[in-house]
């Protein structure tokens, strides 16, 4: 029986939604796999291990005050140029001393957090737990000198709450998202000082300042409000300092200032730029005196650090030592008289040990020493040579022999080097991978991209195996795959040589039928007609939009391409509207030119990627306060050219009026943020709110037109309305001039040249709107990099912190240029009256979107697992992999979205 044209593209439809689910599913399975990444450690505590001699697992300070300043960089503090007036006078009169510590990727605070606790390296998928932060069982410092009857009180970031439940004896938590809060939440923790100070009941007091993050996620790393807090926090380490130092006899007491990552010039985090992974590590003590050890220059404690875009002096650089963020942990633990944690790859920092005598400083390094090795033994089965007969010394060792300062020195030197031999290797051991897992996501996309190629070839009347074919190797394959896995064991889910085997065989059942679909696609392209224009289109233009996804796909093989993956995206946006100039009718050229020129302007707007993020830009010129009349005045001129182009088309006067009346609140929105850069969570909460239920009103009176089947062209157009009047509302105040001026003025511009050429093909024109979709996400400043998310975006209107409610205005934020020109292309689909489509093709709207999310989806993820032990797969691949994962969600619940609008 011969089903008519409608019911034929309607299955097709159905299909292609039931693929995209099954792209979900199998990416969040390699996900799983991927990221469930764990180092393994020993299961023994160095005091199972260590002789617990008296004297050497003795505490060497009397109270601990650990100060962890989020977003805290190393060139806010150093070099010295006067923003911490006091610490500076401190570390110069050595009272302290500071190092450059690099912090593990990726920098948020959950994983730094666990790593100064533990002294080991988290898991990637803490960027995913840093916003509902389970507790910590690791074995990690504060678990054990609770343990050992110490105790603590704790004040800031709640996170530590959630992390180290039951383990503070007084505590207070503040929200650490809710970024528009700059003083209140710095405050709730200072007020507690004088009384904590005057307390002699603690052992360690954690404080955890938020404010400074919270600036930088707002305004950026040079914003004016740095310098004032950075001086808070100064007076807040004099206080501290003071009131230790006014404690009598005894041990001394120490203050540990430090950050838990640092941010970059945007003012966000997240990524391994230097940045945001280099932060100070500061040791001060009232009591203890740091210039005799400094004078010693010890080679493995003094090294000159360099900092991007900073030169050192003499005096800043001259005490400062390169130490990894995870040495905080065994130092702290030693200084407590604690047992190292088990699972620390970290090394004591000797440097801030001068207070104890030789023969003591040698029995901390020997015990580090030791904990390393049973580590090393534990994971590898062996100690390494240069160092075992070192670890075959005992405790007493140290103490029957009489050294004096030379050879104390030496013998110091001799365990560092150990220490760092040890620490080299640990820090380079790779971690268990649930391989099974990630082969099951990547067999089910590989299946979801055969039947997607053979639904593509199937809508463009190929005479292709049927896409059921696939359907049978989804649920025979799958399954059966799975159940072989449950029943077998050694790895996580199953027999890695058993996989292998089916591995083998789905890959040459998947390359057999691509081929086959590959002679039959080329075979049937001689009697495809495009249009009655042929040669006005032109046959370049037709290729490249056929091998642009495969084009793009070759470039995520290579991790500077996937750096700089806007690049590409460019040069294809690039490339396609000179084709236009070439192509396009003589009448266009004004339309044309136009096109060229915002394209051009735009991609200028904001430097992204990585080799060449720190150049200046347009964006960074009108974030300059003495840019910030200009950007008043380009702001609501920007709004006016998009009320214009959205609104006097439509001819809907309600939509209209709501659409302008969200205009009117957005520039009341953004003129109070821009004059009240000090407030705390009160920058027009009001206007944004309105925004919101404007928007909200839209999209219900987009719903009933579609629902009631009156008219589905004017529902999407009001869904349009709203998404760009968000959009706008979210987005930063230097990206709606080019939101309103450049990007709807652009897609305004295409859409009149593409009727100019009238392209028939919809094979041609979707892509082109897929190029457009990408290029402008990388123009709005995004990247394959965490740090450029705009957290500020999550926390806009609302008045509390909603984990859900953030991360929707996060995710809508980051993808709603993308989002902007999906809508748009299925504006041009769906319309009846659009000449360019003829009704059954565009029914296919959807199986042209899976095809080219399904690509790339699938070509990423093989890429990741093959180089699953890549130097840069954390830095690189694992967050081009969250990514990707996220637009394969936005791009499914958009065809979630259009399948009902293809089948009315």
């Amino acid at each position: 029986m011969k089903l008519s044209h409608s019911h034929e593209w309607r299955l097709c439809n159905m299909r292609a939604v039931v693929y995209f689910l099954s792209l979900t599913l199998g990416q969040l399975i390699f996900l799983i796999g991927f990221l469930s990444w764990d180092r393994v450690t020993s299961k023994r505590d160095t005091i199972d291990f260590l002789p617990q001699d008296e004297t050497s697992s003795a505490r060497h300070v009397k109270r601990v005050v650990l100060m962890v300043i989020d977003a805290l960089r190393l060139d806010f503090v150093i070099p010295f140029h006067g923003a911490m007036p006091f610490t500076e006078d401190m570390l110069r009169k050595g009272q302290g001393i500071s190092f450059m510590a690099e912090a593990a990727i990726p920098t948020v605070t959950l994983p730094r957090i666990k790593a100064l606790a533990t002294g080991d390296i988290p898991g990637y998928v803490d960027v995913i737990m840093n916003f509902a932060s389970p507790e910590l069982k690791q074995e990690n410092v504060f678990t054990s000198a609770l343990k050992h009857r110490n105790m603590l009180v704790f004040y800031g970031d709640d996170t530590w709450m959630y992390l180290f439940p039951h383990h503070f004896t007084r505590s207070e938590g503040t929200k650490s998202f809710f970024v528009s809060d700059f003083t209140q939440v710095d405050e709730n923790v200072t007020r507690h000082l004088s009384a904590e100070l005057a307390a002699k009941d603690w052992d360690i007091l954690i404080l955890h300042y938020l404010g400074l993050d919270h600036i930088g996620h707002a305004h950026g790393a040079r914003s004016p409000l740095m310098g004032d807090k950075l001086l808070e926090m100064d007076h807040v380490i004099q206080k501290i300092f003071t009131g230790l130092k006014e404690e009598a006899g005894g041990y001394p007491s120490m203050l540990i200032v430090c950050g838990d990552h640092g941010m970059s010039e945007s003012g966000s985090h997240g990524g391994s730029s230097h940045p945001e992974i280099q932060t100070p590590l500061i040791f001060l003590s009232p009591s203890i005196s740091f210039n005799w050890y400094i004078s010693k220059k010890s080679l493995h404690c003094f090294q000159l650090v360099s900092c991007i875009n900073f030169r050192f002096d003499h005096r800043s650089a001259s005490n400062m030592g390169e130490v990894k963020q995870i040495d905080l942990a065994p130092t702290l633990a030693s200084l407590m008289g604690l047992p190292i944690p088990y699972g620390s790859r970290g090394k004591v920092i000797h440097s801030v040990l001068p207070h104890l005598t030789s023969h003591q400083r040698l029995l901390v390094l020997h015990r580090n020493l030791v904990q390393l090795a049973m580590l090393f033994e534990n994971l590898l089965g062996t100690v390494p040579w240069s160092v075992k007969h070192l670890v075959e010394r005992n405790e007493s060792w140290f103490w029957n022999i009489s050294l004096d300062s030379k050879a104390a020195l030496q013998e110091e030197n001799t365990l560092v080097s150990g220490i760092e031999v040890l620490q080299k290797d640990l820090l380079h051991l790779s971690g268990k991978y649930d391989a099974s897992s990630m082969l099951v996501g990547i067999v089910i996309l590989l299946l979801c991209f055969m039947g997607g190629m053979l639904l593509f070839h199937e809508s463009c009347k190929t005479a292709v195996p049927n896409a059921r074919i696939c359907s049978k190797y989804l649920f025979i394959t799958v399954p059966s795959h799975i159940i072989v896995c449950l029943l077998s064991s050694g790895c996580f889910l199953c027999q890695l040589s058993f996989l292998g085997v089916l591995l083998v065989l789905t890959l040459h059942t998947v390359v057999c039928l691509q081929l086959a679909c590959i002679f039959a696609r080329y075979a049937a392209l001689g009697n495809m007609k495009v249009g009655r224009n042929t040669t006005g289109e032109g046959n370049r233009l037709k290729h490249l939009m056929k091998a642009m996804p495969w084009l793009h796909v070759i470039t995520l093989g290579g991790t500077s391409f996937i750096e700089e993956e806007h690049q590409t995206w460019y040069f294809l946006a690039a490339t396609t509207l000179v084709l236009f100039a070439v192509h396009a009718p003589r009448s266009t050229s004004p339309a044309v030119i136009f096109s060229l020129g915002m394209f051009a302007l735009g991609r200028r707007w904001n430097q992204t990627g990585d080799k060449w993020v720190h150049l200046s830009d347009i964006g960074d010129f009108l974030c300059l306060p003495q840019s910030h009349n200009i950007l008043l005045t380009v702001i609501p001129c920007a709004l006016a050219i998009s009320t214009f182009i959205v609104v006097i088309p439509s001819c809907d006067i309600v939509s209209g009026f709501l659409f302008s009346l969200g205009m009117v609140l957005i520039w009341k929105f953004q003129l109070a943020k821009s004059q009240n850069l000090s407030s705390s969570g009160s920058q027009s909460i009001l206007e944004a709110q309105l925004v919101y239920l404007i928007a909200i009103a839209l999209i219900l009176i987009s719903a009933y037109w579609i629902i009631q089947n009156l008219d589905a062209l004017k529902g999407l157009e009001g869904i349009r309305k709203a998404s760009i009047l968000v959009w706008l509302l979210l987005a930063k105040s230097s990206n709606v001039p080019l939101i309103g001026g450049v990007i709807i003025p652009w897609e305004l511009a295409c859409k009149q040249v593409l009727k100019s050429m009238r392209c028939h093909d919809p094979w041609l024109l979707f892509p082109i709107y897929w190029v457009c979709a990408l290029t402008t996400h990388f123009m709005t400043g995004n990247s394959n990099r965490l740090d450029t998310i705009d957290m500020g975006a999550g926390f806009i209107g609302i008045t509390s912190y909603s984990p859900i409610l953030s991360g929707l205005l996060l995710t809508f934020n980051t993808f709603a240029g993308f989002s902007f020109w999906l809508i748009s292309a299925t504006v041009t689909f769906i319309s009846s009256q659009h000449s360019l489509v003829s009704k059954e093709t565009s029914g296919h709207f959807i199986s042209m979107l899976l095809f080219h999310r399904i690509l790339p989806a699938s070509f990423i993820c093989i890429m990741v697992y093959i180089q699953r032990y890549h130097l840069f797969i954390w830095s690189v691949f694992a967050p081009k992999l969250l990514y990707d994962g996220a637009f394969s969600l936005v791009t499914t619940a958009f065809a979630l979205f259009a399948y009902p609008l293809f089948t009315v």
